[in-house]
Formats: C-alpha cells, sequence, structure tokens
C-alpha cells in the first residue's frame, strides 16, 4: 500500500485553498447545503453532538433508485473534498461517504462500504464511477476491517479531482493517507459536492437493505486547487534521513525526514513517511518518527528505511526512499560492533528479503 499525501500542493506554490469547512457542531447547518432527496425522519444534527448522522436507506445512484439525504454544496473546477466517517457496514451493500454529483447517472463515490459484485464481496474503501464505462471489477478497492486497521469504524477520506481525473485516498488518522487509484469520468465543471449513506439497492436484497444503520460524519471540508492542475507545481526529488550514529539497549531516540523539491524548497516529512527497520527484533519506529530499540546483549547493527510518497494535482505518484544505519548499543560492551552487514538503500518492495539477508549475515559476527 502506497503511502501518499493528496493534498501536499497545500505546503507549496500551488495552495490547496480550504474554501469550505463545516464541523457540524451546530444543530443548524452552514449556509450554502442543500439536501437531495430529503427524508427528514433519517438524518440528525442532534443524535450525535458534533456529528451529522444519516440513517441508511434503500437506494443506489448507478440503479436509478434514488439515494435519500445526500448532503451537497456547488463546486467547480478542480478541489479536494475531505470527511471523516464513523460507519458500521455489516451486509448488503451498504455505503457511507464522499460523492461528486451530476446527477443520478453522471457521479462518482468514494466510502466505506460492504461491497458485493463482481469481484465477489468484502468491506472495505471502494471508489465508486457512475456513468463510465468501466465495470465493477475495474473500480479502485482496498479491504479495510480488523484484519488491516485497528480503527476499522473510523476513516478519514479524500478525493481530488483535476479535470475528468478523480483520485482517491483514506487515512486512519487524518494525516497519512493511501492512495487506492483513480477513475475517469467526463462529468460537468460545476457539480455537487458532499456526503451520503445508503444501504444499497440490488435483485434479492431484502432485510439489508431495508435495516437502517447510522453513519456519523465528523466535518466536511472543501479545498480548491488554484494552480489549475499540477503545471508548476513543485515536485519531490529527494529524501534526506537524520539519525543519530548509536542508541542505547531499550532506549528511545527521535528520527526525522525531509523532503527536498525541484524548486529548491524543503519540509519535514516525518510524521507523513513510511518507516522501517531491519532486521527484526532489534526495534521499532512509530509513525512520528520515535525509535525504540529492543533489549539487547550485544551490540548490533539497525537498518533503518523512510519512504515517502507525493501524490500531485495531476494524480501523479512520486516515491522516494532514504536508509541509513545505527548501532544499538549493548548491555555487554565485550563484544563489538558487526562489521560487513548489508548496508546499502532498499525499497520498500525489497525489505521483506533484505531484512532477512540482513539478520542471517550479521548473526555471523555476532555468534
Amino acid at each position: 500500500m502506497a503511502v501518499c499525501i493528496l493534498a501536499s500542493v497545500a505546503s507549496t506554490s500551488r495552495a490547496a485553498d480550504v474554501t469550505f469547512r463545516d464541523d457540524f457542531d451546530s444543530d443548524q447547518l452552514q449556509a450554502g447545503w442543500q439536501i437531495i432527496h430529503e427524508d427528514a425522519n433519517n438524518h440528525s444534527l442532534t443524535a450525535r453532538p458534533g456529528f451529522l448522522r444519516i440513517i441508511t436507506q434503500r437506494g443506489a445512484l448507478e440503479s436509478g433508485k434514488q439515494v435519500s439525504n445526500l448532503y451537497f454544496r456547488q463546486a467547480d473546477g478542480n478541489f479536494i473534498i475531505e470527511t471523516h466517517a464513523d460507519f458500521d457496514p455489516e451486509g448488503g451493500q451498504q455505503f457511507a461517504g464522499l460523492t461528486v454529483y451530476s446527477d443520478d447517472q453522471h457521479a462518482v463515490a468514494l466510502g466505506l462500504a460492504h461491497a458485493s459484485g463482481a469481484r465477489g464481496t468484502f468491506r472495505g474503501i471502494v471508489l465508486v464511477s457512475v456513468g463510465d464505462s468501466n465495470s465493477s471489477s475495474q473500480r479502485p478497492g482496498q479491504r479495510y476491517d480488523s484484519s488491516t486497521t485497528s480503527t476499522p469504524n473510523s476513516v478519514y477520506l479524500r478525493l481530488l479531482r483535476n479535470g475528468d481525473q478523480l483520485v482517491a485516498g483514506f487515512s486512519e488518522d487524518g494525516i497519512k493517507y493511501s492512495d487506492i487509484g483513480s477513475v475517469n469520468n467526463p462529468l460537468p465543471s460545476a457539480v455537487l459536492v458532499g456526503i451520503g449513506a445508503t444501504n444499497g439497492d440490488f435483485d434479492g436484497c431484502t432485510t439489508e437493505c431495508d435495516t437502517g444503520i447510522p453513519a456519523d460524519f465528523d466535518f466536511f471540508q472543501i479545498r480548491a486547487l488554484t494552480g489549475g492542475g499540477n503545471t508548476d507545481v513543485p515536485t519531490l526529488d529527494h529524501l534526506t534521513l537524520a539519525l543519530p550514529s548509536s542508541v542505547d539497549s531499550g532506549a528511545n531516540t527521535t528520527l526525522s525526514v525531509i523532503a527536498s523539491f525541484s524548486d529548491g524548497s524543503s519540509r519535514d516529512v516525518t510524521t507523513d513517511a513510511t518507516w522501517m527497520a531491519a532486521p527484526p527484533g532489534l526495534g521499532t519506529i512509530d509513525p512520528t518518527g520515535v525509535l525504540t530499540a529492543a533489549s539487547v546483549e550485544n551490540t548490533s547493527q539497525m537498518t533503518v528505511v523512510a519512504t515517502y510518497t507525493q501524490l500531485t494535482s495531476g494524480g501523479v505518484s512520486i516515491t522516494k526512499t532514504a536508509s541509513g544505519l545505527l548501532r544499538v548499543i549493548g548491555t555487554n560492551p565485550q563484544n563489538p560492533t558487526p562489521t560487513g552487514c548489508f548496508a546499502g538503500a532498499i525499497g520498500p518492495a525489497m525489505f521483506a528479503f533484505l531484512s532477512s539477508f540482513f539478520l542471517i549475515r550479521c548473526r555471523r559476527f555476532l555468534t
């Protein structure tokens, strides 16, 4: 899974400016919302204070059977829309998330769903494009359940539009996003954007399509891409990893990584990067870059790897990796640091193999 920052242009000269945000902290919506196919008995701003709650009902955009309580605002041109949803899809084609909407037959939706179709049945993040020529088996999707995340009922969603291309991402914490892919749909420039939830509607669906469950939305936000696509947006050039030469057995130390861009600018991407350490068992690195060394008797050498992906407003992924070595100082000072262990830069695809190789080779110097 590639970690990406879909709105990385926000930190460059081509900004993704916030043009609207509603945190649903009041019992009244902010001005400008419209509710398509409203059913007043199945949405609320007071059932869970601080959230907009929509109760799912039977309906599906692409089936021509209307979806109730679609919350929309007007948007034009290129933009990023975002939300945070609490939702537990249990069956059928239950879905909650973001929508870019022209009409019931022309729309793109990104959400957490219990999905079924040509690819089989699974629970996860899906990107649905209504009105294009793609079959359901070609739609991007990523499993999102207790086997892949510690927060299976809570997800941050982000959908970027650049012309006809819509790029989708999701996150557990609203900080580090994962890209699930993109679709092309020739929607008009002026569209409606917003949030919604549904049970789906398909042949043979009875109880699952008629039993409502709550979808709670924490906020909704629109950011306008003011640069007109990725023209002149500085692109990721390389990473610089900062780490100490050593860390004591059982101790913590803070690592950092700086991303440098094509225009000469740079920024700290420590909390946006993916961190790995090898060999297994020597230590762990948390998402903020804090390395916790294992308690070891013999001084050992560790390889640290940081990977960062920029996804430009044109939907192009640029991934860079940086690696370095540090020593974990063992509790027995009589054992010297092993030499000759693998110390080259490695990429994520080779990490598992090289970790095993590194561990085997280093053990030869420790025994």
